[in-house]
Protein backbone atom coordinates (compact mmCIF):
# COMPACT_ATOMS: atom_id res chain seq x y z
CA UNK A 1 0.00 0.00 0.00
CA UNK A 2 1.41 3.37 -0.96
CA UNK A 3 1.89 6.24 1.50
CA UNK A 4 -1.12 8.21 0.24
CA UNK A 5 -3.44 5.26 0.81
CA UNK A 6 -2.06 4.71 4.31
CA UNK A 7 -2.65 8.40 5.02
CA UNK A 8 -6.21 8.23 3.65
CA UNK A 9 -7.04 5.33 5.93
CA UNK A 10 -5.71 6.94 9.09
CA UNK A 11 -7.95 8.96 11.36
CA UNK A 12 -7.95 10.12 14.94
CA UNK A 13 -10.70 9.14 17.32
CA UNK A 14 -12.81 12.11 18.32
CA UNK A 15 -14.07 11.50 21.84
CA UNK A 16 -17.44 13.17 21.22
CA UNK A 17 -18.11 10.95 18.21
CA UNK A 18 -16.92 7.64 19.57
CA UNK A 19 -15.08 5.02 17.49
CA UNK A 20 -17.75 4.54 14.80
CA UNK A 21 -18.46 8.24 14.40
CA UNK A 22 -14.74 8.96 14.24
CA UNK A 23 -14.29 6.28 11.58
CA UNK A 24 -17.12 7.70 9.49
CA UNK A 25 -15.94 11.30 9.91
CA UNK A 26 -12.38 10.38 9.00
CA UNK A 27 -13.38 8.38 5.91
CA UNK A 28 -15.76 11.07 4.71
CA UNK A 29 -13.20 13.84 5.13
CA UNK A 30 -10.57 11.84 3.26
CA UNK A 31 -13.06 10.88 0.55
CA UNK A 32 -14.21 14.48 0.12
CA UNK A 33 -10.66 15.73 -0.41
CA UNK A 34 -9.88 12.83 -2.74
CA UNK A 35 -13.11 13.32 -4.73
CA UNK A 36 -12.38 17.02 -5.30
CA UNK A 37 -8.73 16.32 -6.09
CA UNK A 38 -9.31 13.33 -8.37
CA UNK A 39 -12.12 15.05 -10.28
CA UNK A 40 -9.57 17.65 -11.38
CA UNK A 41 -7.07 14.91 -12.19
CA UNK A 42 -9.72 13.06 -14.21
CA UNK A 43 -10.65 16.18 -16.17
CA UNK A 44 -7.04 16.72 -17.21
CA UNK A 45 -6.31 13.04 -17.81
CA UNK A 46 -9.42 12.63 -19.97
CA UNK A 47 -8.27 15.49 -22.20
CA UNK A 48 -4.81 13.93 -22.50
CA UNK A 49 -6.35 10.61 -23.58
CA UNK A 50 -8.42 12.53 -26.15
CA UNK A 51 -5.36 14.38 -27.50
CA UNK A 52 -2.61 11.77 -27.23
CA UNK A 53 -4.38 8.42 -26.96
CA UNK A 54 -3.42 5.86 -24.39
CA UNK A 55 0.08 5.43 -23.04
CA UNK A 56 1.63 3.43 -20.24
CA UNK A 57 2.23 6.67 -18.32
CA UNK A 58 -1.40 7.82 -18.55
CA UNK A 59 -2.69 4.32 -17.79
CA UNK A 60 -0.53 4.18 -14.65
CA UNK A 61 -1.89 7.52 -13.43
CA UNK A 62 -5.48 6.40 -14.08
CA UNK A 63 -4.99 3.06 -12.32
CA UNK A 64 -3.36 4.71 -9.32
CA UNK A 65 -6.25 7.17 -9.01
CA UNK A 66 -8.80 4.34 -9.29
CA UNK A 67 -6.93 2.47 -6.56
CA UNK A 68 -6.97 5.51 -4.28
CA UNK A 69 -10.74 5.85 -4.65
CA UNK A 70 -11.24 2.09 -4.22
CA UNK A 71 -9.24 2.10 -0.99
CA UNK A 72 -11.67 4.50 0.67
CA UNK A 73 -14.82 3.24 -1.00
CA UNK A 74 -14.17 -0.33 0.08
CA UNK A 75 -13.57 0.59 3.71
CA UNK A 76 -16.81 2.59 3.73
CA UNK A 77 -18.79 -0.16 1.98
CA UNK A 78 -17.54 -2.64 4.55
CA UNK A 79 -19.54 -0.62 7.09
CA UNK A 80 -22.95 -0.68 5.43
CA UNK A 81 -24.55 -0.24 8.84
CA UNK A 82 -22.97 3.20 9.17
CA UNK A 83 -23.74 4.20 5.58
CA UNK A 84 -27.40 3.21 6.03
CA UNK A 85 -27.64 5.12 9.31
CA UNK A 86 -26.07 8.15 7.66
CA UNK A 87 -28.45 7.96 4.70
CA UNK A 88 -31.44 7.82 7.07
CA UNK A 89 -30.22 10.74 9.16
CA UNK A 90 -31.84 14.13 8.70
CA UNK A 91 -28.79 15.77 10.27
CA UNK A 92 -26.18 14.73 7.71
CA UNK A 93 -26.25 14.35 3.94
CA UNK A 94 -25.43 10.93 2.55
CA UNK A 95 -22.09 10.26 0.93
CA UNK A 96 -22.54 10.58 -2.87
CA UNK A 97 -21.15 7.07 -3.33
CA UNK A 98 -22.70 6.61 -6.79
CA UNK A 99 -20.87 9.67 -8.12
CA UNK A 100 -17.58 8.56 -6.62
CA UNK A 101 -18.13 5.06 -8.05
CA UNK A 102 -18.64 6.55 -11.51
CA UNK A 103 -15.39 8.47 -11.22
CA UNK A 104 -13.52 5.35 -10.14
CA UNK A 105 -15.04 3.24 -12.93
CA UNK A 106 -14.15 5.92 -15.48
CA UNK A 107 -10.51 5.92 -14.34
CA UNK A 108 -10.50 2.13 -14.80
CA UNK A 109 -12.03 2.40 -18.27
CA UNK A 110 -9.41 4.96 -19.30
CA UNK A 111 -6.67 2.50 -18.41
CA UNK A 112 -8.40 -0.56 -19.91
CA UNK A 113 -5.44 -2.86 -20.56
CA UNK A 114 -7.45 -5.18 -22.81
CA UNK A 115 -7.46 -2.60 -25.58
CA UNK A 116 -5.14 -3.31 -28.43
CA UNK A 117 -2.65 -0.63 -29.36
CA UNK A 118 -3.25 -1.59 -32.99
CA UNK A 119 -6.99 -0.92 -32.66
CA UNK A 120 -7.20 2.64 -33.93
CA UNK A 121 -10.67 3.13 -32.46
CA UNK A 122 -9.87 1.70 -29.03
CA UNK A 123 -9.37 5.03 -27.24
CA UNK A 124 -12.52 6.56 -28.72
CA UNK A 125 -14.62 3.55 -27.77
CA UNK A 126 -13.37 3.60 -24.20
CA UNK A 127 -13.83 7.36 -23.89
CA UNK A 128 -17.45 6.94 -25.01
CA UNK A 129 -18.01 4.58 -22.05
CA UNK A 130 -16.39 6.96 -19.52
CA UNK A 131 -17.73 10.06 -17.92
CA UNK A 132 -16.76 13.05 -20.03
CA UNK A 133 -14.52 15.62 -18.38
CA UNK A 134 -17.54 17.92 -18.10
CA UNK A 135 -19.75 15.20 -16.58
CA UNK A 136 -17.09 14.45 -13.96
CA UNK A 137 -16.79 18.13 -13.06
CA UNK A 138 -20.59 18.40 -12.98
CA UNK A 139 -20.76 15.78 -10.26
CA UNK A 140 -19.05 18.22 -7.92
CA UNK A 141 -21.82 20.74 -8.64
CA UNK A 142 -24.68 18.29 -8.06
CA UNK A 143 -26.98 19.21 -5.19
CA UNK A 144 -26.18 16.08 -3.15
CA UNK A 145 -22.43 16.63 -3.52
CA UNK A 146 -22.61 20.32 -2.66
CA UNK A 147 -24.64 19.54 0.47
CA UNK A 148 -22.24 16.76 1.49
CA UNK A 149 -19.14 18.91 0.98
CA UNK A 150 -20.72 21.91 2.70
CA UNK A 151 -21.66 19.87 5.76
CA UNK A 152 -18.19 18.37 5.91
CA UNK A 153 -16.74 21.88 5.57
CA UNK A 154 -14.64 20.41 2.76
CA UNK A 155 -13.22 23.66 1.50
CA UNK A 156 -10.04 22.15 2.83
CA UNK A 157 -6.79 23.78 1.94
CA UNK A 158 -4.25 21.48 0.36
CA UNK A 159 -0.54 22.17 0.43
CA UNK A 160 -0.64 22.72 -3.34
CA UNK A 161 -3.69 23.31 -5.53
CA UNK A 162 -4.67 20.23 -7.55
CA UNK A 163 -4.56 22.09 -10.85
CA UNK A 164 -0.90 23.06 -10.42
CA UNK A 165 0.16 19.63 -9.22
CA UNK A 166 -1.60 17.80 -12.04
CA UNK A 167 -0.31 20.22 -14.66
CA UNK A 168 3.20 19.36 -13.55
CA UNK A 169 2.49 15.61 -13.30
CA UNK A 170 0.92 15.49 -16.76
CA UNK A 171 3.57 17.71 -18.32
CA UNK A 172 1.18 20.59 -19.01
CA UNK A 173 1.74 24.30 -18.74
CA UNK A 174 0.81 25.80 -15.40
CA UNK A 175 -2.83 26.93 -15.41
CA UNK A 176 -3.37 30.66 -15.54
CA UNK A 177 -5.28 32.21 -12.66
CA UNK A 178 -8.84 32.84 -13.71
CA UNK A 179 -10.14 36.37 -13.20
CA UNK A 180 -12.36 36.80 -10.16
Amino acid sequence: MNALRRELLSYEEITELGPEGSFLAGRQAALAVLFIDHTELYRRLYHRYEQDGRSDELDAIALDAAGNLATLLQTLRARQDLLIALARSDDFPAVPVAFIDQLQFSFLLLADQRRSDSDSDSTGYTLDACLSAEEAAGQLEAEITVAWLRDLNADLVMSEPSASRFARELGEDEPADEPA
